[in-house]
This record gives C-alpha cells, structure tokens and sequence, in this order.
C-alpha cells in the first residue's frame, strides 16, 4: 500500500532549511528602513533591525512560509512533503499538483479545495491554505502524524476501539452534511489519525470527489472507491441521495475495522478487488460475518441497517448515531453544529483569497500554452481533453479508485 500523509516513507533532508528560498527583496528592504530607526545605545537599533528582517523573510503565507522536512508517500513521486511553517513551527503536509502546459486546472479541483475549505471540525483534516509555485498548485493541510486508518485495519481491532473510532467518523461525517458537504470517497486510506498512537483522534481527509449542495447539481456521477460504493451507485441509475451512499461506505469502514476484511470478499478476492461476484454481492446486500470472529448483536444490526441496498430502507446518519451499539457504548461526542473556534484549525485564506490563486494559475498556464502553441510544440496536446488525477489533491497518494 503506498503511503499518504501522516505516515509511511520518511526521506529526510537535514539541509532542506538552509537550502529553502528566500525573498530577494529583503534584505534590501531592511537596508532602506534602518537609517530611520535611531538608538538608545543598548542596541535598539539592531534590536529592531533583526525583528523587521525576521517579518521580512518569515512571511505568514505562501510558498516562502514553510521549509522543507521531508517527503510523505512515494519518494520517487516526491509530490507530497512534509514541511514546517518558518514562523509557528507548525508541520504540516503540502501536495502538489503539476500541471503541463496543456492541462488547466478543472473546476474539480477549484470545488474540492473550496469544500474542504469550510470544514473546520476535530474529526476533519485541516485545510490550511492553497498556493502556487511556477509550475504547481500547492494544498496545504494538516500533517497526521499517527498515519491511515488502513494501517489499523489489517487485522481486527478491539469492538470498544472500533466503535471509539466509529464515533468520530460519524462526529465528522454528521458535521460535514452540515455544512451541505457530501464526501462520496470515504475508505480507510482517506481517513487519519492523529496525536497519540494509543487514543489517536480520527480525521476525514481527501475531499477530491465531494460534492457540495450550495455549488452542486444532485449526485449523478459514479465516483468512490469500487469497495466501498453503494449499490445505486454501482448501478449508474441516475441521480442519487449523497448523504446514503456515505452512510454505506461508513459501514465498509466499519467492518473493515472489526474484521479487517471487506465485506463483499470472499477469501480468494480478500484484496477488494471489485470482481463481477463481487459487484452482484454488494448490489444485494450479501455480506458475511465472519465464524472467527465474536461481534456483538448491536453491532451485527447496525451493519444490518447500514448494508440495505435500497437507500430508502437504510439506516440514516442521524439514526445511526442513535443505535444502541452507539448510543449506550460511544464516548462524549460534539454536535454537528459545534464549530471549533481555535486559530490552531481555522483556514489561513479565505474563499476569495483561494479563488484568485486558483484564477492566476489557470491565467499562467493559458500564457504557456498559448506559447507553445505559437511555436508548434503544443500542437499535439492542443486538442487533447485535460487529464487531471482527481486523487492528486486528497493528500493519498495512490488510490484504489
């Protein structure tokens, strides 16, 4: 399994700091300024020198904020870094996106970024900022430093762990259809953890095919992970409730941590690997509760409820945060409409802010493709349908979809 942010392959580079850019400018900033500033003779001057130097080459925002720490997942794709902020010495995970000068960034990516913009909750990954180098579009968000929640379910895991776990998925989920937020994605490997490897708090990340019900028309497209997709989407009918199909994904999750298995498997195919039998079962509801393995009845109903192909019988997110396995066994759990108001979670950009970086990158490529395009180089790609990897911008950096 490749590796996302929060975990896996570490390549550290001790002299990415020294090494990081800097602006130009500022020490000739600083130059023009000092002669204004005067002394006490105890040094105020430089005092105030080495403080207007340090505002000068820390900026807050933007590519020159954070240095380099090392790389996450794939290090020979080297697109997704650890980085450090200069200033709050916050880590951090920054995905990039490259884009030839063929290919625009589609609104895809412009809606994803907007999405998880405005989700600020624990149980989400936070979204940081978005910023552009000359040749890429870069996703800050939140490092997870405990690693996936796949990497929890290869075997199964206690049911009072399960179900702790289970209730900040469902704490996070409840808040983003809140906000009019639809995740349609939700597996193991977009779901992290974070803090204490012991009693870690669970994050929802990779909002690459969200759909929001303020932006959007009604879900039509099949999109999701093949595991994890709910029979009406599977079946490609036409327009589809959202908020169901996340409801059936949280159900794969949810086996998949008790058993470590997938529900629609059968031994020869326990990798998920959507199969035609495979795509009959789910389409049916045939799941199978393992012999090894002692799950209470609660938590046998529950799935039950959850794995009903007919989205108008299933189980709904708001009565399934009800159902006993979880109301009488789940911790202390926020409502959905408590919003954290910690500066330490809330966005460093805001919406319009976000829009006009993504506005220049399009401008910038359409500059270099009209370039290319003048000197024939671009011809062959002219016509081309731009091809964007819709997981390039869920901080995973392979997927199963």
């Amino acid at each position: 399994m490749a590796g996302c942010f929060g975990c896996f392959h570490f390549d550290r580079h001790p002299k990415a700091s020294a090494a990081a850019p800097m602006l130009h400018q500022s020490s000739c900033q600083v130059a023009d300024i000092s002669h204004l500033l005067g002394t006490d003779g105890n040094g105020t001057k430089a005092k105030e020198v080495s403080k207007l130097r340090s505002l000068v080459q820390t900026p807050q925002h933007g590519q020159y904020a954070y240095e380099e720490v090392g790389h996450l997942g794939d290090a020979q794709q080297r697109t997704l870094k650890l980085m450090r902020h200069r200033r709050s010495k916050e880590l951090v995970a920054v995905k990039y996106v490259r884009q030839s000068a063929d290919t625009l960034l589609d609104k895809n990516v412009e809606r994803e970024i907007l999405n998880h913009r405005q989700l600020v909750h624990p149980n989400i990954l936070a979204f940081r900022e978005v910023f552009t180098t000359d040749t890429e579009l870069a996703i800050v968000a939140e490092y997870a430093s405990a690693g996936q929640l796949a990497d929890k379910c290869t075997s199964p895991m206690p049911e009072r762990e399960a179900l702790t776990l289970f209730s900040q998925l469902l704490d996070g989920l409840a808040y983003c259809h809140s906000k009019g937020v639809y995740h349609r994605d939700l597996r193991t490997e977009l779901i992290f953890l974070s803090g204490s490897v012991f009693a870690p708090t669970l994050k929802i990340g990779g909002f690459g095919f969200s759909k929001s019900a303020a932006m959007d028309s009604m879900a039509k497209t099949a999109v999701g992970s093949r595991g994890y997709m709910a029979p009406e989407v599977l079946l490609a009918t036409g327009a589809y409730d959202a908020a169901a199909v996340d409801v059936w994904a949280c159900g794969v999750v949810l086996y998949q941590m008790l058993t470590g298995r997938m529900p629609f498997c059968h031994d020869a195919n326990a990798s998920g690997v959507l199969d035609r039998a495979m795509m009959q079962r789910i389409v049916r509801g045939q799941y199978y509760l393992p012999g090894d393995i002692a799950l209470s009845l609660e938590v046998q109903d529950l799935l039950a409820r959850i794995f009903r192909p007919d989205p108008k019988h299933r189980i709904g997110l708001a009565s399934m945060r009800r159902h006993p396995w979880l109301h009488d066994g789940a911790p202390s759990v926020l409502s959905p409409a408590q919003e954290p108001a910690a500066a330490d979670v809330a966005p460093l950009q805001s919406e319009e802010g976000i829009r006009d970086v993504i506005h220049r990158a399009r401008q910038r490529r359409l500059q270099q493709q009209r370039r290319l395009s003048s000197t024939g180089v671009g011809a062959l790609g002219s016509n081309r349908q731009p091809a964007l990897d819709r997981t390039s911008h869920s901080f995973a950096v392979t997927a199963n979809a």
